[in-house]
């Protein structure tokens, strides 16, 4: 179905939003929700614009899917980390962060 979808979007000329549809990989169907998600923050933005998420929902509907639509953005482990030093910096605990040091 994402594949339909990202067609619909070349062939209406949506192509902004057809190449960052057809970087996505993670979609599903979720009971009565078609879910993506996405790690990257531009393409996050861009989905989340009310614009294209009614083209999106219009690609959907054009398959007969007439359910809700579900944008999620998933952290990398890096982008986790970042925050929870920049926390923890917030907070006054201080630390170094040593990389390739071992014990030997």
């Amino acid at each position: 179905m994402w594949g339909k979808v990202v067609l619909y979007l070349k062939e209406k000329k949506y192509i902004a939003l057809q190449i960052a549809c057809g970087d996505i990989l993670d979609v599903s169907i979720i009971g009565n929700n078609f879910v993506i998600n996405t790690q990257e923050q531009l393409i996050f933005e861009l989905l989340m614009q009310n614009e294209n998420q009614k083209i999106i929902k219009k690609a959907l509907e054009w398959q007969g899917f007439l359910g809700n639509l579900e944008i999620n953005r998933l952290l990398k482990a890096e982008d986790i980390i970042k925050s929870d030093l920049e926390r923890l910096r917030q907070i006054g605990i201080e630390f170094l962060i040593k990389k390739g040091v071992s014990d030997e």
